[in-house]
């Protein structure tokens, strides 16, 4: 946390940091979360999308995890901690620098609404959290085109399906990964009120329904 506060207070100045500490008090005693879930089938059928001639998906290994500086993503600390967990952390690279990342997590995935803070997956399911792409690389196409070779690396490992929880208010997001073929399977709804919460995840799909029996609901 203090190594967070130190980045954005260095990026953005006091006014940010103030501005996270009081969302992450009011989140402690109230948070209210709603997502969907979307599943990839491997390998994707769709039409391959390239990325741009420089660019390549790359898979990091403890030291490039410095290279998060450089995007809106988790501090490099952190990011290390879900590396030693099991967590892969891929990155588009182009001259030295992360365009893009995004993790795949295997076996079980960090979550606020799984007991524990994580939820155990189905046998031949990955989970692809946290795709951000650095500003000045938008609109280049580039998480779709890495998404759909990590799509096709995961299916050459046994992979059977990819999927992953956007926001339901994230329109655009929502928007990027229906394109690139994941289809919607079940809709989580998170409240937390005072240290009690509660979480449902609607949805007869057999992946939703596995999901929520792993979720205790």
């Amino acid at each position: 946390m203090i190594t967070r506060i130190r980045r954005v207070l260095a990026r953005h100045g006091l006014r940010e940091v103030v501005r996270i500490g009081v969302v992450t008090a009011r989140d402690r005693v109230k948070l209210s979360e709603d997502h969907v879930w979307y599943q990839l089938a491997l390998p994707p059928v769709l039409e391959p999308r390239s990325l741009p001639d420089g660019a390549a998906l790359v898979e990091a290994s403890d030291g490039d995890a410095d290279l998060l500086d450089g995007l809106p993503a988790s501090a490099p600390a952190a990011a290390r901690q879900l590396q030693a967990r099991g967590g892969r952390l891929f990155l588009v690279v182009e001259d030295g620098l992360a365009l893009f990342a995004c993790w795949i997590h295997e076996r079980e995935t960090p979550m606020i609404a799984a007991r524990g803070g994580w939820l155990t997956l189905p046998e031949g399911t990955v989970c692809l959290e946290d795709s951000v792409t650095a500003p000045a690389a938008r609109g280049r196409g580039i998480a779709p085109a890495a998404w759909f070779e990590l799509a096709r690396r995961l299916a050459a490992e046994g992979k059977e399906t990819m999927v992953t929880k956007v926001a339901v208010s994230n329109a655009p997001s929502r928007k990027a990964v229906e394109k690139a073929g994941f289809a919607e399977f079940g809709r989580m709804h998170l409240r937390r009120l005072l240290g009690h919460m509660t979480v449902r995840l609607d949805g007869a799909a057999p992946l939703a329904v596995d999901l929520r029996g792993r979720l205790g609901g």
